[in-house]
């Protein structure tokens, strides 16, 4: 039935994959070559994930952010993570089985506020790239998350409607996109976001684990 072909998009760092530590390892290289500041952990790094890279930088920046400093370091950002992609990133557990019990005759797309440019490689890396037929980041024209713009384009080339759409993410941004679009959303606790934080935006569903998204669908 068409109620089983929902079209997802979704995220793709905190959903799919696990980039901390490369994101912490690039945010930490590109600063020290700007400003003088102290190594920032995992853990730090972790609450500016999601909102894109000039977010990213600018909240690693703190009070030393200028446009200046700014443009510097997301320079040697985006030169650093070209090398270092995937070099401490993971899938996560059941990701792959996952993507393969909903695949047949289901739309999905990625969509993220990583660089689009970052996109394709990491998702063959993991040989993920079968499944999905599109994919978005957060540079794209309609606007990063959590304006709409990007999943309402999504929809239109997929043909679906707000309806029959389910957006499938970490962050509070994946739930906030979904309620700006009109269309449900599935927050997944493996991520990085925090459970609190993900229930008071009130999603449409909240999961643990990969395999109950296919119940769920």
């Amino acid at each position: 039935s068409d109620k089983l072909k929902v079209p997802l998009a979704v995220d793709l760092d905190g959903t799919l994959i696990d980039s901390l530590d490369d994101l912490t390892e690039t945010i930490n290289y590109a600063l020290s070559q700007v400003v003088e500041t102290r190594e920032y952990s995992r853990d730090e790094t972790r609450r500016w994930i999601g909102k894109g890279v000039k977010r990213f930088i600018i909240d690693a920046l703190g009070d030393k952010y200028s446009p200046q400093t700014f443009a510097k370091v997301r320079e040697h950002y985006l030169a650093y993570y070209r090398t270092v992609m995937g070099k401490h990133t993971r899938c996560y557990d059941g990701i792959p089985e996952l993507l393969k019990s909903i695949n047949a005759g289901r739309k999905m797309a990625v969509f993220s506020n990583k660089n689009t440019e970052f996109i394709p490689s990491l998702l063959e890396h993991f040989e993920l790239d079968e499944y999905f037929e599109t994919y978005l980041g957060g540079d794209n024209p309609a606007g990063r998350k959590p304006l709409p713009g990007g999943v309402i384009q999504m929809m239109s080339q997929c043909g679906a409607s707000a309806g029959e759409t389910l957006i499938v993410g970490d962050m509070p941004v994946d739930i906030l996109t979904a309620q700006a679009a009109g269309i449900d959303c599935c927050a997944v606790l493996w991520g990085y976001g925090k459970p609190d934080e993900l229930y008071s935006c009130n999603p449409s569903h909240v999961i643990n684990e990969p395999n109950q998204l296919a119940a769920l669908l």
